[in-house]
């Protein structure tokens, strides 16, 4: 016996699902779970007729409620309502901490993004990260290269050559150009 495609897709006399008739699969369609976003699991996947399957929530995602449990039926759609709150884990591991660097990462949670710069003082390109289900985030930091302080202009009666091309956090002495006496210490300036 052959069958006939029906006007509406699928076989004559059978229901459609997803554009396959429920005859020729045997499994209800994962899409009529109603799932939408991230943070959820299944193992709704290849379920036949009468068969039950559990909505909870991912790798990376705390549940908040209970799991959903669907059934699928003859027409191929998976009966039952209501999904669990899933809520993403923030990422406490891995934060950029380079010399330099700083970042956007604080309070990202699982699929979220965030983002590394260099700080003042430090040139270089910003970076992306990722929040990943294990609670670490994943990236490169930048390359944060120091670039030198600016010139100090002091009084004509202090010498600050020697501060001349220093970087972030790097510190200088100036004492007192030539043809002035120190009364005292010289200053130590720092980057």
């Amino acid at each position: 016996r052959r069958l006939r495609v029906a006007p509406k897709g699928g076989l004559e006399g059978q229901p459609v699902v997803a554009g396959r008739a429920l005859q020729q699969t045997g499994q209800c369609d994962v899409s009529t779970l109603g799932i939408l976003g991230l943070g959820f699991a299944h193992n709704c996947l290849g379920k036949a007729v009468g068969k039950a399957c559990i909505i909870e929530c991912g790798d990376g995602y705390s549940i908040n409620g209970v799991p959903s449990v669907r059934s699928c039926t003859d027409s191929g759609a998976f009966s039952g309502s209501g999904l669990p709150t899933c809520i993403a884990n923030l990422c406490t591991m891995g934060l950029p901490s380079d010399l330099g660097v700083a970042h956007s990462c604080a309070g990202v949670a699982t699929d979220g993004t965030c983002e590394a710069t260099c700080t003042q003082g430090y040139g270089g390109s910003p970076t992306q990260f990722t929040c990943r289900s294990n609670g670490e985030v994943s990236g490169s930091a930048p390359t944060c290269i120091a670039q030198a302080c600016g010139a100090l202009f002091l009084d004509v009666r202090y010498d600050s050559s020697l501060c001349s091309g220093k970087t972030p956090l790097q510190t200088c002495i100036v004492g007192c150009s030539e043809g002035w006496s120190l009364a005292g210490s010289a200053a130590s300036y720092e980057c």
